[in-house]
Parts: C-alpha cells; structure tokens; sequence
C-alpha cells in the first residue's frame, strides 16, 4: 500500500510514516516526550527523544527567521 503513494524518484517507507507522526506529535503535545513515547510504542525514552532533536532545529530555523532590529 506504501508503495502506491511513492513517487517515482522517492520511496516512501512505513519508518518515514512513523517519523512524520512523532514529529507532528511531539509538534502537538508542546514536545510532550512522555506522550509521544507512549503513542508511538518506544519502550525507550531515549528513541523518541531523536525526534526531538528535529524539533529543535525547527525551533532554531524559526528564530533565524525573525525579522533583524
């Protein structure tokens, strides 16, 4: 089923599905670690917490993004 909504120059994954959801999650909740771990069915903290790493750099993206004074 994956396979029918990859293009023809990108793959899609069950793994990139689950890492868009931890992401919009983790988006969701306010970076609610412990929430997110436990949606996602990691039985280590520590696997989610890679997810929040990207949250992160989208945090930082978005104060680069501020107007300069």
């Amino acid at each position: 089923m994956i396979e029918s909504y990859s293009l023809s120059n990108k793959k899609l994954t069950p793994h990139m599905f689950r890492h868009t959801f931890c992401k919009w999650m983790l988006k969701a909740t306010n970076n609610d670690i412990k929430k997110v771990r436990r949606l996602a069915g990691h039985s280590n903290i520590a696997t989610t917490s890679r997810y929040l790493k990207d949250s992160y750099s989208n945090l930082e993206n978005a104060v680069e993004a501020l107007p300069k004074f």
